[in-house]
């Protein structure tokens, strides 16, 4: 990998990716792409490979703890409790970006969530 990972990243975008069935049945409420609700979220990959993520919402500060693997541009994190997620580094090692592909389900709503994170 041509840049490191280790440090602190803090969220600065989270986006939703809408099917287009739910924006059409919205009436208007949904459009494809919506930002989600707003969190202070800040990840610092450790060199040990260890992860400390920590989440304030509506005034409650959550922290989380996990493991990470790069391989690559690809960095792969896994929080307990949670599935893994990959995402990608940014080739000046500044961005960091997870997609996660939503399942398809009868009353899906959103395809996908995008989260960027920028290098502290």
């Amino acid at each position: 990998m041509a840049q490191s990972v280790t440090g602190k990243w803090k969220q600065v975008s989270a986006k939703m990716y809408c099917t287009p069935e739910a924006v059409e049945r919205s009436h208007g409420h949904m459009k494809d792409i919506m930002d989600m609700p707003a969190v202070d979220a800040t990840d610092e990959f450790n060199k040990d490979n260890t992860l400390t993520e920590i989440i304030t919402s509506g005034g409650t500060k959550t922290t989380n703890t996990g493991t990470w693997s790069a391989s690559g541009n690809s960095i792969t994190i896994t929080v307990k409790g949670e599935k893994p997620m990959t995402g990608e580094i940014s080739s000046n090692g500044r961005v960091l970006v997870f997609t996660v592909e939503m399942p398809k389900t009868q009353h899906q709503q959103v395809s996908k969530r995008v989260w960027t994170y920028s290098k502290m």
